[in-house]
Parts: structure tokens; C-alpha cells; sequence
């Protein structure tokens, strides 16, 4: 399974970029198969309105939870028209959900990377992010540790370079839905 999904994300070489060719439908489909997963999907909590401007979304593993975080939006709860950020955020936190059940069970709490192989990683991310992207990302999460920096950059090459369509099945696969 790990081999599968390994190759999988690694081998997506996107003719596309993502943000040209998002699509609603896609990303809902996302959404919901996140739900069959056991992810609580969650739009604009307080946590957002609280750190306005700071996050985009996270993803809690204790509580198997996916928030998206609208800008726009004006109360708790409310969803607004989907941007491409939103999108990006989605992508980027549905990576986060499968590196939870890499090695695991979903909220466990067990986040891991999917590359064994520390230079196919190298590869992997230098594939879809600059080194300036890399560099900005590190200084962002200057405060947490190496392990968890290498699963916020993974996730951000994820949701940069791979189709929502694949992060779609991978979800599928490595969370259960089809074993």
C-alpha cells in the first residue's frame, strides 16, 4: 500500500497547473470523500476568526478535523464562494489527512511523510516548489520541529503540483474507503 501510494503522488507529473485547472465539482468530491473517511470537514470556525489573516485552514488529528478558513466570510460557520486558495487549502489539508493515515489509523495522530526515500523526497518537492517557496515555507514554521516542517512542505507540493483527482484516490486508499 505504501509503495502504491508513494508512487502514485510521485509519479504525477501535471502537464496543467493545478490552480488553472481547479474545478468545483473536483474539490467537492474531495470534500465529501474526506467525510466518508471520518474527517469532520468544518468551514470558518472561530479558531479563523480569531487568527484572521494567519491560517488558511488546518487539520487536527485528535479530532479528525478539516477546517477551511474564508477570508470573506462574516460569521462562523458561513461559506462563501469557493476561491482558488480555498482550493489550494483544501489540497494541502487533505494531504495532511492521508499523512495521518500513512502509518496509522486516521487520528491517531501519527502524521508521517510518504516517502521512505529521503532523496526521492528531495525530488518529489523540488518537482513542485522553488527553493524560494521551500525557504519561505521553513520560515513560516521556523518554530516547529524538522519532522513536522518536512510534512508542511510535502503537503504544499502536494496541493501546488498534483490534481485533485489523485489526492482523491489517495485519500481512498490509504484511509480506508477502498480497501
Amino acid at each position: 500500500m505504501k509503495k502504491f501510494l508513494t508512487t502514485l503522488i510521485a509519479s504525477l507529473t501535471l502537464t496543467v497547473p493545478v490552480m488553472a485547472q481547479s474545478n468545483h465539482d473536483d474539490h467537492f468530491e474531495l470534500w465529501t470523500t474526506l467525510q466518508k473517511a471520518g474527517v469532520i470537514t468544518r468551514l470558518n470556525t472561530f479558531e479563523c476568526f480569531r487568527r484572521s489573516g494567519e491560517i488558511d485552514g488546518y487539520y487536527l488529528s485528535n479530532t479528525r478535523t478539516l477546517v477551511i478558513c474564508q477570508p470573506d466570510a462574516n460569521k462562523i460557520g458561513q461559506q462563501m464562494p469557493w476561491s482558488e486558495n480555498d482550493y489550494d487549502t483544501l489540497r494541502h489539508e487533505a494531504m495532511h489527512v492521508i499523512q495521518d493515515c500513512n502509518k496509522g489509523i486516521i487520528g491517531d495522530g501519527r502524521l508521517s511523510v510518504l516517502f521512505d526515500d529521503k532523496e526521492e523526497y528531495k525530488k518529489f518537492v523540488k518537482s513542485k516548489l522553488t527553493d524560494a517557496q521551500i525557504n519561505n515555507i521553513l520560515r513560516w514554521y521556523d518554530d516547529i520541529s524538522e519532522e513536522r516542517q518536512l510534512l508542511e512542505i510535502e503537503a504544499f507540493a502536494v496541493a501546488r503540483g498534483v490534481d485533485v483527482t489523485h489526492i482523491t484516490t489517495a485519500v481512498n486508499k490509504v484511509c480506508g474507503n477502498d480497501l
